[in-house]
């Protein structure tokens, strides 16, 4: 082995002795020097030469060993370093907020470091998509134009990447010549390398590496690599699948909101009212309309609250009302007004398991007596028609019949004993006639001519009609007249009404009898209370009402509803037109009429004319 300065050495196992002075040489300490073996190849050793004294002279001792596995060995642990910095950037990547392609671009320039390789700074990853057979460019970096324009979706079962895959492996492919002879160019080789992850695949990462480089062995990083990278791209897929879910139960979220308030909504605007109780019978909610109709029978909040409370111990038990089914109750209010009530349910399982039940109701008492109203004014209407026809039909033979008793009267003695018979056909034809009168009166009464009229004067002129048959009779008048009577009705039919029902009162009472009349305006709250006020009059209008009470036998509850119908009357002698004729009159009128009675105490006719003070559209 030749040293420096030429001096020429042999080994003795381990000790050389040196003959020379040993120029060159750095003594007692360890170098290294690169030496030529006897088959020609150098390899790396370490000296360690020290000064001796020999008996022929001064002299050198040197110790020699080859350092080819220290020199591996620190390679491997440089490479090793190298390789694990590498992995720790695309560990720092995994980490990162940044959008999968920037990641994967980042971790390219990181993987093109990795020693011992070869690598160009040039590569690609490719992805699997939508469709399962193409591998889609998902970054690159070094790709010329054409190469990405190329590259920019192919087939897994391409040349390169199908073996690559269908392998499960990585690939090497060296470089091709391109050309013949001296001018043949090398072209770069490339690693294909699979990205997979729980066996199914994910992508493909394309390396390129220097023409003339082949493998050695030091691919296995790449599996490393590749397994960083399949996590990177998993967590990736996690979080946009992730961001789906979150956008989806946003728009769900969002949806159900929108879906609640439209629900509210309908909810908020029925007109009837709707309630949902659980199965103890409590109010768990209730929409406006409900929260109207529950104040007339409960005060405070009715959520929370059992059913029972908030409308009486009937409804402690949904019982009372079939599912599926419709049930009118009459249930008092808080004044003790009886009022109608319709209600269905239907049940429910609500979103903790346990059963409820959903209630519509009204209060539908305006509803049932309008109609009432109704059938009754149909009725009035079909027997308006009939004694419109019967009252022309019979009145000519009637006046033909009276007109020729009275010849025959004429022509009679005086002393006749059948003169008696013609003067009583006579006077039935005269009754029948008044009775025809009524008829048409009822059937047709005359279109009122409204004008503004002073109700308390109508009554003082009316009482001179019948004054001298109630003194007669003993019966007595007490009258309270009191604020404004001005009203807007037609006079002569004011008085037929006024009359109609002091002739009742009369009738109804004994001997030493009494009438009580009152007159007062009223309107707003006082009209609230009013259940029989028909549905059609308007309770912002201001009315005088007038009040005709006698202290006579009173009407019995069961016939309260039929005083007013034709016909219908409990004296013998009565023709039952009287009290229907008032109500046609008062309806002409825009007034109207109910009744307040105590059997074997009292009668009073409460008629309600519209004032003219107050009257909408007279500015007063």
């Amino acid at each position: 082995m030749i040293f420096s300065g030429g001096t020429r050495i042999a080994f003795t196992r381990e000790l050389v002795y040196f003959r020379e002075n040993g120029h060159g040489i750095t003594l007692d300490r360890i170098s290294e020097r690169l030496a030529r073996h006897r088959d020609g190849y150098d390899l790396p050793v370490e000296m360690f030469v020290t000064a001796v004294n020999l008996d022929s002279g001064p002299g050198f001792v040197a110790f020699f060993r080859d350092s080819t596995s220290v020199k591996a060995r620190e390679k491997n642990l440089a490479n090793a370093r190298q390789q694990q910095a590498v992995i720790n950037a695309l560990l720092r990547i995994y980490f990162e907020r940044t959008g999968l392609i920037v990641q994967l671009e980042q971790a390219l320039d990181h993987i093109f470091v990795l020693p011992d390789l070869s690598l160009l700074p040039k590569g690609a990853v490719f992805l699997i998509e939508d469709d399962p057979d193409v591998l889609v460019l998902a970054a690159q970096r070094g790709l010329s134009a054409e190469e990405t324009a190329a590259r920019g979706r192919i087939p897994v079962d391409s040349d390169d990447c199908g073996r690559a895959i269908s392998h499960g492996e990585i690939e090497f492919f060296p470089g091709k010549a391109i050309g013949d002879g001296s001018a043949a160019e090398a072209m770069p080789g490339h690693y294909c390398v699979p990205i997979t992850a729980g066996g199914a695949l994910l992508g493909l990462l394309v390396l390129y590496v220097e023409p003339g480089r082949k493998a050695n062995g030091g691919e296995k990083v790449l599996g490393v690599v590749s397994r960083t990278l399949a996590g990177i791209i998993e967590r990736m897929m996690i979080e946009e699948h992730l961001d789906l879910l979150i956008e989806s139960l946003k728009c769900s979220v969002q949806g159900a909101r929108e879906e609640k308030l439209f629900s509210d909504s309908v909810i908020a605007g029925l007109d009837s009212g709707l309630a949902v109780v659980d199965s103890d019978g409590r109010v768990t909610l209730v929409n406006p309309a409900g929260r109207a109709v529950f104040s007339f029978f409960y005060k405070g909040d009715p959520v929370g609250a059992g059913l029972g409370d908030v409308l009486g111990p009937e409804f402690s038990s949904l019982a009372a009302i079939s599912t599926g089914g419709q049930a009118e109750i009459r249930v008092p209010n808080l004044a003790g007004e009886e009022r109608l009530l319709r209600l269905s349910r239907a049940d429910l399982t609500v979103h903790s398991g346990r059963s409820g039940s959903i209630l519509l109701f009204a209060d539908v008492t305006v509803e049932h007596n309008l109609r009432r109203d109704m059938e009754k004014m149909n009725r009035l209407a079909t027997v308006a028609e009939i004694a419109s026809a019967v009252a022309h039909e019979v009145r000519n033979p009637l006046a033909g019949i009276k007109t020729m008793g009275q010849v025959i009267e004429e022509r009679m003695d005086g002393d006749d004993p059948n003169r008696e018979y013609v003067t009583r056909i006579v006077r039935q034809v005269d009754r029948l006639n008044q009775l025809l009168t009524e008829f048409f009166t009822y059937a047709r009464p005359p279109e009122p001519k409204k004008q503004e009229v002073d109700l308390g004067a109508v009554l003082n002129d009316t009482l001179q009609l019948v004054m001298a048959r109630m003194r007669r009779r003993g019966i007595t008048v007490e009258m309270d007249i009191s604020g404004d009577t001005m009203v807007w009705a037609d006079p002569a039919q004011v008085q037929q009404v006024l009359l109609n029902l002091m002739l009742n009162g009369m009738q109804a009472i004994g001997d030493d009898g009494k009438i009580m009349i009152r007159t007062a305006p009223v309107g707003g709250e006082d009209l609230a209370g009013i259940k029989e006020f028909p549905a059609e009059f308007d309770r912002e209008t201001s009315y005088i009402k007038m009040e005709i009470e006698d202290n006579g036998c009173g009407i019995p509850a069961e016939i309260l509803d039929k005083v007013f119908e034709p016909f219908f009357t409990t004296r013998h002698d009565g023709t039952g037109l009287g009290l229907a004729i008032v109500y046609r009159i008062l309806k002409e009128n825009g007034a109207f009429v109910y009744i307040d009675s105590e059997v074997g105490a009292s009668t009073r006719f409460n008629v309600f004319f519209e004032a003219v003070h107050g009257r909408q559209g007279t500015g007063s």
